[in-house]
């Protein structure tokens, strides 16, 4: 397949790919901000409800949906770069972690269904462990793909099976041929990394939905002032996005022993 016929697709570009789930966070930050009795949209400098929108409010409701949607994804951030631990044994787990696709399905149906418990102080603590209890799963993964070691050739220790997993893919995708890079394996690098990313895209909007709930179960606590409200929200963004932070520890470990310091 031709660069140029490459170039023209531009439904593949990663601009449009994610531009699905901003929008989606878009309509939840509107949702959120907009509810009844709340101030939350004073916080966040956007106008009044029933308010005409300017141009200077578009700009700010796109960039506060881009970065739900970005903080949204980062489980599948974690998910991921945890991925080489799915296959022990060559074989698909069969857990609840595997993949994280069972146990974001269970958080969103969780989620939601703290929603029908209406406001009350029950509803805000069980958002906080259920946040937890997701984020629980995604450091299980991280401290498997951390400390899973196997025997690579060439390395004197033991190197982690995500690091062996990185290091075979990375092998596989520079196998050359006369002209470069084989055109077969171009071509299945080229689809594997289209199905991975237009299913990031759906697996990001999936997110945003129980994202979106926990954080309605924490503003919407009753007698809340609105400084305890922030603070709710601002620790309930630091559960959800602590795994993603320990992702940097891999890729720390990642560089040591593609460097061979220990040598």
């Amino acid at each position: 397949m031709g660069k140029q016929s490459e170039s023209n697709r531009w439904w593949e570009n990663y601009l449009v790919r994610y531009l699905m789930p901003s929008i989606a966070g878009v309509a939840i930050v509107s949702w959120l901000c907009y509810q009844p009795g709340d101030e939350l949209h004073t916080i966040l400098r956007l106008p009044p409800h029933g308010t005409p929108l300017d141009s200077w409010s578009l700009i700010l409701y796109f960039l506060y949906g881009n970065l739900f949607c970005y903080i949204a994804s980062y489980p599948v951030l974690v998910f991921h770069a945890t991925r080489a631990i799915d296959t022990p044994d060559r074989k698909w787990g069969r857990k609840l972690t595997s993949g994280g696709y069972i146990a974001s399905a269970a958080f969103t149906v969780a989620a939601l269904a703290l929603l029908r418990l209406g406001p009350s102080v029950l509803r805000f603590y069980l958002a906080f462990a259920l946040a937890s209890l997701l984020t629980l799963v995604q450091f299980r993964r991280l401290y498997l793909a951390l400390v899973r070691n196997v025997q690579l050739e060439g390395f004197p220790n033991r190197v982690s099976q995500a690091f062996a997993y990185a290091r075979a893919l990375a092998r596989q995708r520079t196998i050359t041929g006369e002209n470069g890079l084989r055109t077969w394996n171009r071509d299945f690098i080229e689809t594997y990394r289209h199905l991975r990313e237009h299913g990031n895209s759906a697996f990001i909007f999936l997110l945003e939905i129980p994202l979106a709930a926990l954080l309605e179960c924490v503003i919407r606590k009753p007698c809340q002032e609105l400084s305890r409200e922030m603070a709710s929200i601002a620790v309930l963004l630091v559960i959800w996005a602590a795994p993603a932070v320990f992702v940097h520890a891999l890729g720390q470990q990642f560089e040591r022993q593609f460097s061979r310091f220990d040598r």
